[in-house]
């Protein structure tokens, strides 16, 4: 019998025990104060139970399960008020692991729990907070958001993590990529359901989660924060969590986005349906609101689709022979995408307002992509009309124009013409130079579409010389290398040892401090000396005839 504070526990009954007179006369009492009644039944048994050698220990034990077994099922049907009082009379020994299931179970059968026991609860050990159910655990949170945030941060560093692993692995698989998961399936994330289950169905709770999202996208930077933003809101959508829907401005937003996200488009109706949503909630919520929409908006899947809708209505512009200011749809994506890539300076700068676009952008840039399109298709090389100076300015100086200038870099990628590719790609070099949180989603896709499209001329000088020597050499931040090793990894067998090593050579003097880069260096270089050792090896066998056995072992 565990000790009870306070209570006629262990401790009590040995004093008692040793300063009675009569035992049994002592134990007779404590079964009246206590309103122990033991039926004539029992009695009967017990001397059996003793012939048989059942310990006593072991009945008492025995019985003890019973009764809480057939005290539990009482309470899920009980009254809240009886349910109160029962609490009051077991909640001091919460401690004693036989009675702390039946107190456990009141608490998670009370609509609400009192003021109290919430704040006995948050002052006890976080052993103890940490086995109550859920339901209560919720409302001590609620009741301590200091508790809550201690709980949510480590899951969201997490989600970060595992995304992040994902962003930069060195699994290649020919059908699939980071972006090619619908909405749905990436809901089924673990974490993510953790997440949302850890909310539940607190308003208080979802809206702490959302400004600790924000606090740690303005303090990091990191755009997967914008992700779990928008799909903690679209699984609490798939679980019908109507109390938090209703109260989110942003919802029906977000509800129409991840339909473009699953048919990985925005057309014009829905586009439409997103601008008229968005100024809808900021006429009743206020400006403030433009933060999340931005926030939302940033998300990588979000800015890659909107990305790739604008591409693909520019080339129908181009096969039409439309001007970029002559099509509505364009403008309000654009708006949409400049949204989403000024979400953290607006953050930062906490200025709710949208950012005009540059008319660069619609009247020079976009023209100028459209001519480089019809002089590639026709000819194969770049006009003389076309300031390339002037186009390396405008994605050096506008977000819009960079991710249009990449999504058009991927398009190349994807005709397989490495000629074409080599105009564009060095021009893109010292605009990689300073990193934005956007880029990751063209280097992603760069890496990929370079390792499905160019496979056989991954051994070419000329391959070598566009992609390494005049893009990801020339880049110098810690996110192009991870993800120009990435291509390395993928294809380093393919190419020239002397031209790997170069690029080795180039990471290991930066001294990047970064395990990813650090563990991949090592393992491609183990790689490189153990092929040299096969070589060396397979020369002695050559010329002296030795079993290959024995070079085997002798390798090993």
């Amino acid at each position: 019998m565990e000790a009870l504070d306070g209570k006629q526990g262990q401790r009590y009954l040995r004093v008692q025990f040793a300063n009675a007179d009569n035992p049994l006369t002592f134990i007779e009492n404590f079964q009246k104060e206590n309103n122990v009644k033991v039926s004539e039944e029992f009695r009967c048994c017990v001397p059996l139970l003793d012939l048989l050698g059942v310990p006593r220990l072991e009945l008492h034990r025995c019985l003890i399960d019973v009764l809480r077994k057939k005290l539990i099922e009482e309470i899920e049907k009980g009254d809240p008020k009886k349910l109160e009082h029962l609490l009051e009379l077991v909640f001091p020994s919460i401690q004693v692991k036989s009675i702390r299931p039946v107190c456990m179970e009141i608490m998670k059968h009370l609509p609400t729990l009192p003021q109290n026991y919430l704040t006995m609860l948050e002052d006890n050990n976080q052993q103890l907070l940490d086995i109550l159910p859920m339901e209560v655990r919720r409302q001590v949170w609620q009741n301590n958001l200091k508790l809550f945030a201690l709980e949510i941060n480590p899951l969201i560093d997490k989600y970060i993590r595992n995304t992040e692993e994902l962003m930069f692995s060195l699994n290649f698989d020919k059908q699939h990529h980071f972006f090619s998961k619908t909405p749905r399936k990436r809901r089924q994330n673990e974490v993510l359901q953790k997440i949302v289950e850890v909310i539940g169905r607190s308003v208080k709770l979802y809206n702490t989660t959302l400004q600790i999202l924000r606090t740690l996208y303005f303090r990091n930077a990191i755009e997967h924060y914008c992700t779990l933003r928008l799909e903690i809101l679209m699984k609490l959508h798939d679980n019908d969590v109507r109390e938090i829907l209703s109260i989110d401005p942003c919802y029906k937003f977000v509800w129409c986005l991840d339909a473009c996200l699953r048919d990985g488009l925005v057309d014009s109706k829905r586009c439409n349906e997103l601008i008229t949503l968005m100024e809808e909630a900021i006429k009743e919520s206020g400006m403030p609101i433009l933060g999340d929409f931005a926030i939302i908006l940033a998300d990588p899947f979000v800015v890659h689709v909107l990305t790739k809708t604008i591409f693909n209505s520019i080339q129908l512009l181009y096969t039409q022979e439309l001007l970029p200011r002559d099509v509505p749809l364009l403008h309000s994506l654009l708006r949409l995408l400049s949204l989403g890539l000024n979400a953290w300076q607006m953050i930062h700068r906490q200025d709710f307002a949208e950012i005009e676009i540059d008319n660069v952008v619609v009247l020079q840039f976009i023209p100028m992509i459209m001519l480089l399109m019809y002089a590639l298709n026709s000819t194969g090389t770049c006009p003389s009309n076309v300031d390339l100076s002037f186009f390396s300015a405008c994605i050096y100086e506008n977000a819009i124009a960079r991710r249009i200038a990449c999504q058009y870099i991927l398009h190349l990628c994807n005709k397989r013409n490495l000629s074409d590719l080599s105009i564009l790609l060095s021009k893109l070099a010292p605009v990689f130079k300073n990193f934005n949180t956007s880029d990751n989603i063209f280097l992603h896709l760069l890496v990929y579409q370079l390792v499905l499209s160019f496979l056989e001329e991954h051994g070419n000088d000329e391959f070598y010389q566009t992609v390494f020597e005049e893009f990801f050499l020339q880049s110098e931040n810690i996110a192009c290398t991870k993800h120009m090793l990435r291509l390395l990894w993928f294809n380093y067998r393919r190419m020239a040892p002397s031209n790997v090593s170069i690029i080795l050579d180039y990471v290991n003097s930066k001294e990047l401090d970064d395990k990813f880069i650090s563990d991949v260096c090592r393992s491609m270089m183990k790689s490189l000396e153990a092929d040299k050792l096969r070589a060396k090896f397979s020369e002695r066998s050559y010329s002296h005839g030795s079993s290959s056995t024995l070079i085997d072992d002798e390798f090993d």
